[in-house]
């Protein structure tokens, strides 16, 4: 097996809407996803009969800024990150400030004060 999985397009598609990415449009054949880790990017594959170019894959888990598991087959990323996005909208609309912390920020000095600085610039302390 090669660096990267091997999908075909209904599974590539499936992947896609786990991790967030909402399909915005189709021009011919080519499909266009919203990106959910770098807005300025827009997903773009063409929708054929059997797998996925490889190096189209390599592009799409470039431009989500993931990291494709050979093991597993799979893409595994920031799934967490992507999950919590339309929330952290909808706070937003409230005109709520809202962070996100992960237990893995709390266990390291290092990281602790980062997120300590982090709170203090959000709460304006």
């Amino acid at each position: 097996m090669g660096k990267y999985p091997s999908f075909n397009c209904r599974q590539l598609e499936r992947r896609l809407r786990e991790i967030g990415c909402e399909h915005l449009r189709n021009t011919g054949s080519h499909r266009h996803y919203s990106n959910p880790f770098r807005p300025d990017r827009i997903i773009t594959f063409s929708w054929h009969p059997g797998d996925v170019p490889r190096g189209i894959i390599a592009d799409i888990i470039e431009d989500l800024g993931i990291s494709a598991s050979p093991a597993t087959n799979s893409i595994s990323g920031n799934f967490d990150a992507a999950r919590e996005k339309p929330y952290q909208r909808a706070l937003h609309k409230l005109s709520w400030r809202s962070i996100i912390v992960w237990e893995c920020q709390t266990e390291k000095p290092k990281t602790l004060g980062q997120l300590s600085r982090k709170l203090t610039k959000l709460l304006g302390a």
